[in-house]
């Protein structure tokens, strides 16, 4: 699954380059618009908030790093690819009161259309929209008594 996901995303890529490289000729001063790629990372904090009977949930610091990429100028394509790390310390109301420390990885690839409001300029707003899918790629649990959740568990929750 992973392998087509990872396939289908770079011939998109491939493709839009292609689609919005290609110089129309009105202009002959224009340069055709190249994809620009950028690492992408920051820190997150998630929980899990599906797992009945849930008493407490509490967010660990998390983290993301991936590849991006923008084509076009004020009108772009941006599709990307990351690696996402969320912890999470739950309290569930079981016969032990149970806390699992869990850590869940994900593969992300959000793609995204963007329109930067100004032309030109030093400083520039833009808005975004698009959709991200989510591939859970490991997941482990401590639990302070009684049995780890497993990755099948938790693979329908999300953060």
């Amino acid at each position: 699954m992973l392998k087509k996901l990872m396939l289908a995303t770079v011939i998109v890529s491939v493709f839009a380059t292609n689609m919005f490289a290609q110089d129309s000729g009105d202009n002959k001063d224009s340069k055709p618009d190249k994809m620009e790629y950028s690492i992408v990372g920051g820190v997150n904090f998630g929980y899990f908030n599906t797992v009945p009977p849930l008493m407490d949930a509490v967010s660990s610091f998390g983290y993301m790093i991936g590849v991006g990429g923008n084509l076009g100028t004020n009108l772009f394509f941006a599709p990307a690819i990351e690696f996402a790390s969320y912890g999470s310390t739950i309290t569930l109301n079981d016969a032990n009161i149970t806390d699992h420390k869990m850590r869940s990885n994900y593969i992300r690839v959000p793609v995204q259309l963007g329109l930067k409001l100004f032309e030109d300029g030093d400083l520039n707003a833009e808005i975004r929209a698009g959709v991200s899918e989510s591939f859970l790629i490991g997941f482990t649990d401590d639990p302070s008594a009684g049995s780890p959740f497993m990755r099948n568990d938790i693979s329908g929750m999300r953060t």
